[in-house]
């Protein structure tokens, strides 16, 4: 029986060694001029009182310094924010774990 592969997709399914979530908006978009900001801790858009900044910032915290992932943001001003997460399947080997334990 022939096995099913989406469109498009030729050969033997690859081993991922992540994973890789995407989320898209149609909303406003976000200005290149405060783009490379918007991980900062405490930067934000919003008026006084009405945001802390915190949100992306602890995202990346988490995803880059917790889980050795990326996060990356790709806008357009007017036709939306994507924002693209990999993380990794396995955690990465520290130089202790090199040893031979056998």
């Amino acid at each position: 029986m022939p096995q099913h592969r989406p469109p498009g997709r030729r050969g033997a399914p690859r081993a991922s060694r992540e994973s890789v979530r995407g989320r898209h908006d149609n909303g406003p978009g976000i200005p290149d001029a405060i783009k490379e900001r918007i991980f900062d801790p405490f930067f934000t858009t919003k008026e006084v009182g009405k945001g802390t900044g915190q949100g992306l910032a602890l995202a990346r915290s988490l995803i880059v310094d917790h889980h050795r992932g990326s996060i990356h943001c790709d806008s357009c001003v007017g036709e939306g924010t994507t924002f693209e997460i990999r993380l990794p399947l396995f955690a990465p080997r520290e130089p202790d774990d090199e040893r031979d334990d056998t």
